[in-house]
C-alpha cells in the first residue's frame, strides 16, 4: 500500500465541526430518521476497502484507524475524538474506505447520509464551505501528486509538498476563455481535468492550433519576466487547472535547480507526443445525446458501452443510474449554484480518475443532467434516426442555438435490414466532425464506432494505376480471409472505383461478377490520351455506375468511402462528402487522368491520413516507368507525345513506407510487385490478381503476427 497517498486520505478532525456542534446544541435534528450508532470497546464501524456512502459525526469516544497492508502488516494510524469526521472522503469521492475505523471506547456517531447532507447544506451554507476545506485538499493533493509523478518523473518530496501548497486551484466552466491573445499570463498553468483549445484569431476567422488535455502546461512557452500569450485558450468543457504564480516559480527555480530542467524535458516528451497523437486520448468522457424523440436511448448507450469497453474501463451514466449510484434521488438535476454541486462535480471528476471511458446519456428535454452531459464532455455523440424528416425533441432544439466547442459526431440509427436510411438531410442542419450508421442490433456497427471513438479505426488507401490497380481485387481477398476489419476506404481513380465495389458488395463472388463489364468499360479510357474522347468514355461510364450502385448516395455508405475528386490552390486534397457515388466515382477518375502525378496524389492520401488509426495502402505505381505503352517507342525521345507520356505514366520511386512508419509503427504498406506489367495492358487481369493476391497474404501475415 502507498503510505503516502494513505497519509492523505485517512478521515483526521482535530477540532469540532458545525455538525457536531449542530448535533450537541440543536438535538432535535437527531430525531426522525437520523440514524445514531453506538459502538462497544474494539466494535468496528466500518472496514478497509469496503464501499460507503455516507459519512458520521464522532458525538463521544474515542476511534481507532488502522489499515492492513500489502505484505499483510496492520499499521495503527490515528486516533480520533469527539467533534471528528470520519468517511467524508467516500462519501464525496464514491471511493472505498482506505482504513479500518473501530472504537477505543465506548462511541456515539452520528450517521450522516448525503440525503441528510443536502438538507444540512442548504439549512447551514456555511456547511458546505467546511466540508470543501476539508476535502478539497485531500483529493486535489492525492490528484496532484499522480500528475506529477508522471508529468515529470521521480520528484523530491520537499519540492512536491511546496508545490502542493503553492498551487492555486480554479474551475473554468465549458466555453470560458482563459487566456486571450495579447494578455500577460499570470504564470505557469497544469490542466488537471478537462480540455482546452488553443485558437490563433484573426480578421475574419481563427485557426485551431491544438487542444490541450490533462497532464499538460499552458504558458510554458513564455518563462520571461513579462509573460504575454500569443493565442487564446479556451476551455472546451468544464475544466479544472492549477496555477503557479510566475514569482512562486522563479523561487523554486533557485531553490530547486533541476525543475527546469525536469519541465523542459517534458515539455519535448509532450510535442513528441503531440506530433503522434491519434485524438482522443486515452480518456475520454461522451455524451451522448438524443437529437429527437423516441430514441431508445439506453440501449444505444449500451451499445456504445460495449464498444468502448474492449478499449479500456468504461461506466455508463444516466440521470437515473447517476441518481442511484450516488446514493441521492434527484442529485443529476441540481443545478451548478447549488450548495451541493461541488459534491457531485468531485464524485464524477472521480468516475473519470477512475475509469478510461465515462458515457454520458443526455435526456430528451432540456435538464440540468442534460446541460451537465454536454459540459463535461470530451466529445459529443448526437443521436438520431436515419430518413426520418427533421423533428428535434427539446435538447436537439436547444442544441441549434447552443454553440459547443466539444467535438460533435452525427450517429444515424438504421433499421436492422441491409438499407441505410436517408442522410443527407440531417448533413444540411449542422457541421459535423464525423457520421456513423449503425444499425440498433448489429454489434459489428458499434465497434466500429467505437474504433473510430477511440482512434483505433483501419483505413485502407488504393491507388489508382490503370491495369495495375486490378490487383486490389487480389489484396480484398487476402484481407477478407484474414478476417481484417476495414473501417473506411479512402482512394483515386480506379483506387475509388474498387473501393466503392468492395464496400458496396461485401459478398465476393458477387462483387467480382462485375469485373469483366468494369474492364470492358475502362480499358478504351485508360489508353485515351486525348481529353474530349476521355470526356465521351466517362459519360459511358456512367450508366455502368447507375447500374451497378443505383442511387447510392455517398454520404450514407454504412463505411465511409473517401472519394479524392480534386487538389486545391493550397495542395489540399478535396474529397467528395455529399452526392451520388456514380458521379463522385467518375469525378475521381476524371481527376486522376487529368492530374497525371500519381506519386504527389499517393502523398497526398496517406499524409491525410495519417492520424486516424492505422492504415493499410497499397501501391501499385511505384518504380513503374520502365514498361510504358508500345506506341510510346514509335516517338522519338523529346517528342511532344512521349514527353506527355513520361508525365503521364512515370512515377518516381516514393518511399512511403518511411512516411508511414514515422507516423505510427502498425501502419502497412503493401507494395504489389507489378513493374514488368505494362500500366494499360488488360490482358494480364488474372496474372495481376493473382499476385496482388498472394503477396497481400504474406505482408498480412507477417503484420498480424508483429501488430495484431
Amino acid at each position: 500500500m502507498d503510505m503516502q497517498k494513505l497519509n492523505k486520505n485517512v478521515p483526521f478532525q482535530s477540532s469540532p465541526g458545525t455538525l457536531y456542534r449542530l448535533f450537541k446544541n440543536e438535538p432535535e435534528w437527531l430525531s426522525g430518521n437520523v440514524r445514531q450508532i453506538h459502538l462497544k470497546p474494539n466494535e468496528v464501524l466500518f472496514e478497509q476497502d469496503e464501499s460507503g456512502n455516507s459519512m458520521y459525526v464522532l458525538m463521544e469516544g474515542v476511534l481507532g484507524v488502522r489499515c492492513v497492508t500489502d505484505e499483510g502488516h496492520v499499521l495503527e494510524l490515528d486516533r480520533l475524538g469527539e467533534g471528528a469526521y470520519v468517511g467524508e472522503m467516500s462519501l464525496v469521492t464514491g471511493q472505498p474506505r482506505v482504513a479500518t475505523v473501530y472504537a477505543v471506547v465506548s462511541a456515539r456517531l452520528v450517521e450522516v447520509t448525503r440525503e441528510l447532507l443536502l438538507r444540512l447544506m442548504q439549512g447551514f451554507p456555511a456547511l458546505k464551505d467546511e466540508l470543501i476545506r476539508v476535502v478539497e485538499p485531500r483529493i486535489q493533493r492525492t490528484q496532484l501528486a499522480g500528475m506529477l509523478a508522471d508529468l515529470i518523473g521521480e520528484m523530491d518530496p520537499v519540492l512536491l509538498r511546496r508545490l502542493q501548497e503553492e498551487l492555486v486551484w480554479r474551475h473554468v466552466r465549458a466555453g470560458e476563455v482563459l487566456i486571450r491573445q495579447g494578455e500577460v499570463l499570470e504564470g505557469v498553468m497544469l490542466v488537471v481535468n478537462g480540455r482546452f483549445r488553443v485558437i490563433f484569431p484573426r480578421a475574419n476567422d481563427s485557426i485551431v492550433v491544438r487542444e490541450i488535455i490533462p497532464g499538460e502546461f499552458i504558458g510554458e512557452f513564455t518563462a520571461g519576466e513579462k509573460n504575454i500569450h500569443t493565442t487564446t485558450v479556451v476551455a472546451v468543457r468544464d475544466s479544472e487547472i492549477c496555477l503557479l504564480k510566475q514569482e512562486t516559480f522563479n523561487q523554486l527555480q533557485e531553490e530547486f535547480p533541476h525543475l527546469r530542467n525536469q519541465l523542459v524535458h517534458s515539455l519535448v516528451r509532450r510535442i513528441r507526443e503531440s506530433i503522434t497523437r491519434s485524438q482522443p486520448t486515452s480518456k475520454m468522457a461522451l455524451a451522448v445525446v438524443p437529437l429527437v424523440s423516441g430514441l431508445p436511448m439506453r440501449e444505444i448507450a449500451q451499445q456504445v458501452q460495449n464498444a468502448l469497453a474492449k478499449w479500456g474501463l468504461t461506466l455508463m451514466l444516466d440521470s437515473e443510474r447517476f441518481d442511484e449510484m450516488f446514493g441521492l434521488p434527484g442529485a443529476s438535476e441540481l443545478p451548478p449554484d447549488h450548495p451541493f454541486a461541488p459534491v457531485v462535480n468531485r464524485w464524477l471528476m472521480q468516475r473519470e480518475q477512475d475509469n478510461r471511458f465515462v458515457v454520458f446519456v443526455a435526456d430528451e428535454k432540456w435538464t440540468e443532467w442534460s446541460s451537465r452531459c454536454l459540459r463535461g464532455a470530451d466529445r459529443v455523440l448526437l443521436v438520431t434516426r436515419a430518413g426520418e424528416h427533421v423533428v428535434y425533441s427539446e435538447v436537439g432544439e436547444r442544441l441549434r442555438h447552443e454553440r459547443l466547442l466539444t467535438q460533435q459526431d452525427l450517429v444515424l440509427v438504421d433499421a436492422d435490414g441491409e438499407e441505410v436510411g436517408e442522410t443527407a438531410v440531417w448533413l444540411q442542419h449542422k457541421p459535423f466532425n464525423a457520421r456513423h450508421h449503425a444499425r440498433l442490433h448489429h454489434e459489428q456497427d458499434w465497434e466500429r464506432i467505437g474504433r473510430f471513438l477511440t482512434g483505433k479505426q483501419r483505413g485502407l488507401i488504393l491507388s489508382t494505376g490503370g491495369s495495375h490497380a486490378l490487383a486490389h481485387i487480389g489484396s480484398l481477398r487476402a484481407i477478407e480471409e484474414q478476417n481484417i476489419f476495414i473501417d473506411f476506404v479512402a482512394g483515386v481513380g480506379m483506387g475509388a472505383i474498387l473501393g466503392a465495389l468492395y464496400l458496396c458488395y461485401p459478398d465476393r463472388k458477387k462483387r467480382e461478377a462485375w469485373l469483366p463489364r468494369l474492364i470492358a468499360a475502362i480499358q478504351p479510357l485508360s489508353r485515351s490520351l486525348i481529353p474530349f474522347s476521355r470526356g465521351y468514355y466517362l459519360r459511358q461510364l456512367l450508366p455502368l455506375w447507375e447500374e451497378m450502385y443505383g442511387d447510392t448516395r455517398i454520404e450514407a455508405m454504412r463505411i465511409p468511402l473517401w472519394c479524392l475528386v480534386e487538389i486545391d490552390s493550397q495542395g489540399k486534397p478535396v474529397f467528395m462528402e455529399k452526392g451520388r457515388l456514380a458521379d463522385a466515382l467518375n469525378m475521381s477518375l476524371r481527376f486522376s487522368l487529368n492530374f497525371g502525378q500519381f506519386d504527389k496524389v499517393q502523398k497526398l492520401l496517406v499524409k491525410q491520413f495519417l492520424p486516424c488509426g492505422s492504415l493499410i495502402l497499397f501501391d501499385v505505381l511505384t518504380g513503374y516507368g520502365k514498361h510504358w505503352p508500345r506506341w510510346v517507342h514509335y516517338f522519338r525521345k523529346g517528342h511532344f507525345l512521349h514527353n506527355l507520356a513520361g508525365r503521364l505514366f512515370s512515377v518516381k520511386e516514393t518511399d512511403f513506407n518511411t512516411l508511414l512508419q514515422q507516423a505510427k509503427e502498425d501502419n502497412l504498406l503493401i507494395h504489389v510487385p507489378l513493374s514488368d506489367v505494362p500500366l494499360v495492358d488488360f490482358g494480364m487481369v488474372d496474372e495481376i490478381i493473382a499476385r496482388g493476391y498472394v503477396y497481400t497474404l504474406e505482408r498480412l501475415q507477417a503484420w498480424q503476427k508483429d501488430y495484431l
